[in-house]
């Protein structure tokens, strides 16, 4: 890599990583956290990147993940209640088929592969 290239990418994905782990948390802190924990792992690994994605779509799976990790830390609150309904009205299964449009549209927005049991029930 060129001396200034990570730079480069840094400036050219760092807004499409923040807002993509905004629609993750939900939090505008937790979101800039995210990532730049994602630039910093991605600069410390990007010679692991093979280029069978994008390079947007390696940087988004990489908050993921990160945003992931980070709900399985917290002892007093299980995955599934990390996220408080938007809509109090619903059920906790139209949350979840919503939540799970969400990151449906999502990835479309952020050029991310389906997963084959998406591209099954599409």
């Amino acid at each position: 890599m060129q001396p200034g290239s990570f730079d480069q990418i840094y400036q050219d994905y760092f807004d499409s990583v923040y807002r993509y782990a905004l629609s993750l948390s939900g939090n505008p802190q937790t979101a800039e956290e995210i990532a730049q924990e994602t630039f910093f792992k991605a600069m410390r690994t990007l010679d692991q990147f093979q280029g069978k994605s994008s390079l947007k779509s390696w940087l988004c799976a990489i908050a993921k993940k990160l945003w992931l990790s980070e709900q399985r830390k917290r002892k007093d609150q299980p995955i599934d209640d990390a996220l408080p309904l938007q809509d109090p009205s619903i059920g906790p299964e139209e949350a979840i088929v919503r939540q799970d449009e969400s990151i449906v549209v999502s990835s479309n927005h952020f050029d991310i592969e389906k997963p084959a049991s998406v591209l099954e029930a599409g």
